[in-house]
């Protein structure tokens, strides 16, 4: 019975599929016109791309706060893995990959659509003024720390050139401190090929011409060429996510509707997961993390319902701080771990690392992210009054 129900909506799913691209595709590759009725019919097609905001005709910009909750469960259950209270947790990577693929395609088709381009340098440099500052504040505690305890130092300074030039996932130093930031080095590595790709995708006219895009990426990181490892840390595998979210900015808001029922399984059996020990061929084996497929149908959802518990409150919060939050629990759970006073009983060291994370995580989302996500957006202001607004706080 259940077989049969998915099978429907497997196939509801594909019809579905067809029918969103159908309206993108017959353009060609002519280029929408700046006119009221090009522009219009773009923004019907892309009316909640963007995910984490919806925008209205006067450019008005409104919160999808539930993608905000999300973030805050997949950060959660991250930093719970690293204080060994989630097996699984590291699957919350995974929900993120799918956050930000979906994000950051939803925009980029979003300014196809208004431009008739995308505009290479331009989403790097914001990307950049996003993500970088954060993550050299937290390079630089490192190395200080490592430098005043004279421990380590050469070990720390590797990790940190790798952490700042996006390659902590092919090569690492050895110190442990900044590991997590291979999931980052994943993702930038990622979008220096996705935009231009998908740029010539939407030129296409060939319908599919975004699919094998996607799948050639995803099978080219998961290849894992240069570790041949297949764990949790330093595998391409895990990259899949990525194109998982790149293939559900393409859907209407009628596929997400389709998708949104299988949220109800899904979102509980991921929160169940995260805490069950797991075989490595369903969360790091090719060629799909089982995290990422459970991921997809709970983003589809929290698009086009709003889900309170997740738009508002504690997850929420901490979703808004979920970037600064990865970047800096691992360097202070390993500091409290292995560096406290002998007289601090082991139970308390994980509770006390999570606490001063969460206060570091506040204070470089308040003094280091949103002043320079203010500049991004000053420098955005002064753009063409075309360009798609941006949220706030997109996704890692």
């Amino acid at each position: 019975m259940e077989s049969d129900g998915c099978a429907g909506g497997a196939k509801g799913l594909v019809a579905a599929i067809h029918a969103s691209l159908d309206p993108l595709r017959s353009r060609g590759t002519d280029r929408p016109t700046p006119g009221r009725a090009s522009k219009q019919v773009a923004e019907d097609h892309l009316s909640v791309s963007l995910s984490a905001v919806q925008v209205s005709e006067s450019g008005s910009v409104r919160r999808l706060g539930g993608l905000d909750g999300l973030r805050g469960i997949a950060v959660a259950v991250v930093v719970l893995f690293h204080a060994n209270w989630a097996p699984s947790g590291f699957m919350g990577v995974d929900v993120f990959f799918v956050l930000s693929g979906y994000l950051i395609t939803g925009i980029l088709r979003k300014e196809y659509a208004r431009t008739g381009t995308i505009r290479l340098l331009r989403f790097t440099r914001r990307r950049l003024i996003r993500l970088y500052p954060a993550l050299v504040v937290v390079c630089a505690f490192v190395l200080v720390i490592s430098l005043v305890a004279r421990t380590a130092v050469r070990e720390v300074g590797i990790d940190v050139f790798h952490a700042l030039t996006y390659t902590s996932n092919i090569w690492s130093g050895g110190s442990a401190l900044l590991d997590h930031t291979w999931t980052l080095s994943l993702e930038e590595q990622f979008y220096l090929l996705w935009p231009f790709l998908l740029w010539i995708a939407l030129r296409s006219s060939t319908r599919w011409a975004w699919l094998p895009t996607a799948i050639v990426i995803g099978t080219v990181l998961s290849l894992d060429l240069f570790t041949g490892q297949s764990g949790a840390l330093h595998t391409y595998v895990r990259a899949m996510g990525l194109p998982v979210g790149c293939v559900l900015a393409f859907a209407t808001p009628t596929v997400l509707r389709t998708l949104r029922p299988l949220a109800l399984l899904s979102g509980p059996a991921l929160l169940i997961l995260f805490f069950v020990p797991l075989p490595a061929y369903l969360t790091t084996g090719w060629p799909i993390s089982i995290g990422a497929l459970l991921a997809a149908p709970l983003v589809a959802a929290l698009v086009t319902t709003n889900v309170r518990p997740l738009a508002r409150g504690p997850l929420c919060w901490l979703g808004l701080r979920s970037y600064s939050l990865y970047l800096w629990h691992l360097p202070i759970m390993l500091l409290v771990f292995f560096h406290s006073p002998d007289a601090v009983p082991v139970w308390i060291r994980p509770i006390a690392a999570i606490v001063v994370s969460l206060l570091f995580a506040e204070a470089s989302y308040r003094y280091v992210e949103q002043p320079f996500l203010r500049l991004r957006d000053r420098g955005r202001r002064r753009g063409s009054s075309l360009e798609a607004p941006v949220p706030r706080n997109p996704s890692p």
